[in-house]
């Protein structure tokens, strides 16, 4: 199973319409993929309106400690994975933490250049 974060609330940006239309072209088996996302999302919608497992992050903002938190909380259903994708920049700190708690791979989209100012230290780190 490949968990891919997404830790946008509501809309997002135009980074989560494309997850959303990869989302919907998906061709393999809905439960090689789990969803980890806010239920409040744009993503986490598409991902139960698909038919997608959705793993929600229960935030009221996107943040790493909350985010983490959460995520950890539910840690026994995280197991099965075997690959961990951070959708954006935004879950880059959140992907590599599970990966190594996991001990598995963990790859990103980035859809901002690598310096772009919106990058911590951490990120570009990274």
């Amino acid at each position: 199973m490949i968990a891919i974060i997404s830790t946008a609330h509501r809309e997002g940006t135009g980074a989560y319409v494309m997850l959303e239309y990869f989302l919907s072209a998906w061709e393999r088996p809905h439960h090689e993929l789990l969803i980890i996302s806010p239920r409040d999302s744009r993503v986490g919608d598409a991902a139960l309106a698909l038919g997608f497992p959705l793993l929600e992050l229960v935030t009221s903002k996107d943040n790493f400690c909350g985010n983490l938190a959460s995520l950890f909380s539910r840690w026994n259903q995280l197991h099965p994975c075997r690959l961990v994708h951070a959708w954006h920049s935004r879950g880059l700190e959140l992907a590599w933490a599970t990966g190594l708690k996991l001990r598995v791979p963990v790859t990103a989209t980035m859809h901002d250049p690598p310096d772009s100012p919106t990058h911590s230290r951490t990120r570009q780190m990274i």
